[in-house]
């Protein structure tokens, strides 16, 4: 959906292949969200609960690297996309690099 209001401002720009990256992270820490969400432990079972804390400690994992690595950035080919729209727009562009 594009932006109901003109906003001026950069966003840090990634490589395409860490956009990737960044995507297939997202995926797996949201696939693995939902396994929590439905998985039921026993909690007389020290193996279970062990497992269970150890996917719990990999979400988080997960997370703590997707907001520091991706969040609030963009692509380097959505970035010259921008750059190519607002040229034509004749707004104000920010630099890829």
């Amino acid at each position: 959906m594009p932006p109901s209001q003109r906003t001026i401002g950069s966003v840090s720009v990634i490589s395409d292949k860490k956009m990737e990256e960044c995507v297939k992270l997202f995926n797996e820490a949201n696939w693995l969200a939902q396994k929590l969400d439905v998985t039921i432990v026993n909690s007389y079972s020290e193996s279970e609960v062990s497992a269970y804390n150890t996917n719990v400690m990999k979400y988080e994992t997960m997370v703590d690297r997707f907001n520091s690595e991706c969040a609030g950035k963009q692509s380097r080919s959505a970035c010259e996309a921008t750059q190519k729209l607002n040229r034509e727009q004749g707004l104000q562009t920010q630099s890829c690099d």
